[in-house]
């Protein structure tokens, strides 16, 4: 239902609104123009595809699991039905929201891309659940750690291969390279500024960091293979992204994998401590720890956001871009790319991700106060706050965007650092007392 209601919003923005009578929105999609099973842009019509195949393949799981009786060509045929409807409907929806446009191409790789899911569940479904009830068998720990990196790497794959306007002909591969979206060199690539250079190394090695990480936690290897593990894939994935026409290739982004997979390495220690430290200690130090990592992530996600601060003071400027604040949802994002836009979420989640997770160890204490439930009253508004102060003071820095739906995203992104370091500083404390040296 979520994926659905996020399919159908974003299908729709800027969300403007335009009313069309009945008769005539009928005869629009009864014209011969609508349709019209050309591929125009085959970024666009890769999109299409995609969006759909998730949400079929979960939605011939739940049929398949919570109306048995259909079989599974049954709940396959349901979810093609439910899916096909749903296209449907947002296709003739566009037809009232300028400037989106309906298209009949459009609607055909949705259909396609649904019964792609559908068919990938009805080939792997059984066999990916049977892989992952397998992990049962081993620690709460690694098993939380397996989990992590199998949906880490799937999402981060699928963003370093939008929009999937895949070739293998020679011919396109050569004008990829003369257009100058091959680097084969690292630090070739020409930035504006170092600072942005520096600000696009950092974000790589902020990407790859946590596989390195749930490299070392979900299994028993070496901190060398693990940084080897690390580098194979970011290479593996630079190479998958060479077929992709839209984009860049940059051996840079392996030197920024092996740079983050090394620092882990370096810091990594391993799970064992003193029996010592006591509940209250540990909590105490934690505590201590998440304020002062609170406070020094605060001053990185000012001087990344903020940066040139070229503050100005005229107040009409001001009072303009604060009306745009409260635009609609998303809107920005529709005038972008696809890789665009899903680049500035991704940065904007992955920012903000780590002011989460030292926020939840500041209130660490509540647990031991018997008030832990407090914490996300607590946390919530704080890291809402925090983003959303961030966001409005871009209003008074030319050529920056403030926007409400950055400071949801930063939001977002806090939370679901909190929300992941609820679930393994819990794990990560319990395998310390358990191995004591």
């Amino acid at each position: 239902m979520g994926a659905a209601l996020f399919i159908s919003y974003g299908s729709l923005v800027p969300l403007n609104f335009h009313p069309v009578g009945w008769a005539e929105a009928v005869s629009r999609v009864a014209a011969p123009s609508f349709w019209d099973f050309r591929i125009r842009s085959k970024s666009d019509w890769a999109a299409n595809f995609l969006i759909l195949v998730p949400t079929a393949y979960f939605a011939r799981g739940f049929f398949r699991t919570r109306m048995s009786f259909l079989g599974g060509f049954g709940a396959g045929l349901v979810a093609l039905l439910a899916c096909s409807s749903l296209s449907s409907l947002i296709e003739f929806a566009q037809i009232f929201f300028p400037p989106r446009v309906p298209s009949s191409s459009d609607l055909l790789a949705q259909v396609l891309g649904a019964g792609c899911g559908i068919g990938l569940h009805g080939c792997v479904g059984g066999r990916l659940e049977q892989w992952m009830r397998s992990f049962r068998s081993e620690s709460r720990w690694e098993r939380v750690a397996r989990y992590g990196l199998v949906a880490y790497m799937w999402a981060f794959s699928l963003y370093q291969l939008m929009p999937l306007d895949l070739t293998l002909s020679p011919g396109d591969l050569f004008r990829k390279w003369r257009a100058g979206r091959i680097h084969m060199v690292p630090f070739r690539f020409a930035y504006d500024s170092a600072a942005e250079a520096l600000y696009q190394f950092a974000t790589d090695m902020a990407l790859w960091a946590p596989v390195c990480v749930l490299f070392l936690l979900g299994s028993r290897m070496s901190k060398t293979t693990a940084v080897l593990s690390t580098v194979a894939l970011s290479a593996l994935l630079e190479g998958l992204q060479l077929l992709v026409l839209s984009r860049t290739t940059d051996t840079t982004d392996i030197v920024a994998a092996a740079a983050a997979a090394v620092a882990v390495a370096l810091l990594w220690r391993p799970r064992q401590t003193s029996a010592a430290w006591g509940r209250g200690s540990r909590d105490s130090l934690l505590a201590v720890l998440g304020l002062v990592g609170f406070v020094v992530w605060c001053l990185v996600v000012v001087c990344v956001f903020w940066y040139p601060f070229n503050f100005t003071q005229n107040g009409m400027e001001i009072s303009a871009r604060l009306r745009e604040f409260f635009r609609v949802p998303l809107v920005t994002y529709f005038y972008r790319s696809e890789i665009m836009g899903l680049t500035e979420i991704l940065r904007r989640l992955l920012w903000f991700a780590p002011l989460g997770v030292f926020a939840f160890a500041m209130v660490s204490p509540l647990n031991r106060w018997g008030v832990g439930r407090l914490k996300w009253l607590i946390l919530i508004p704080l890291l809402a706050a925090v983003a959303f102060g961030v966001e409005l003071a871009q209003v008074a820095l030319p050529g920056k965007v403030a926007d409400a739906t950055d400071a949801l995203l930063g939001t977002l992104g806090a939370v679901m650092g909190s929300w992941g370091a609820s679930r393994f500083v819990p794990l990560l404390l319990e395998q310390r007392l358990e191995r004591k040296p």
